[in-house]
């Protein structure tokens, strides 16, 4: 029914903005999201500054041009998906050309651990 996607940066990158500076990197990331799935599919756009590090929650409907109910139209496969992180690279860099695009998992061939799997993890340290 929904995509949510969490938008920040390095601890050290967000802290090093000023509080006009951190509205206006949330303000171009949700703006660069609105570009793709239109604005009135946003759902809600909530940043959070009271954990570790400033983050914002982003929710849109991913509805297509023709009305349909439909993320994988929107989002695509992993190839695709990367596509639009490598686009959100260069419209944020834009204005803070200090941030760094993390390295794509189609290159370094990364698999992701399920989270069932990470939490299990953790259990076992203690």
């Amino acid at each position: 029914m929904l995509v949510e996607t969490l938008i920040t940066a390095s601890p050290e990158f967000m802290h090093s903005l000023s509080p006009e500076e951190q509205k206006a990197y949330f303000t171009t990331a949700r703006d660069f999201v609105a570009g793709r799935v239109s604005k009135q599919n946003i759902i809600s756009a909530v940043v959070h500054m009271d954990e570790k590090t400033p983050h914002m929650h982003l929710s849109f409907v991913p509805l297509t041009l023709e009305g349909k109910l439909s993320a994988k139209a929107l989002l695509g496969n992993q190839r695709s998906l990367s596509e639009w992180q490598t686009a959100y690279h260069a419209c944020m860099s834009a204005r803070w050309n200090e941030l760094q695009r993390g390295e794509s998992s189609m290159i370094t061939k990364r698999k992701h651990i399920p989270t069932w799997l990470f939490k299990l993890g953790d259990r076992l340290d203690k």
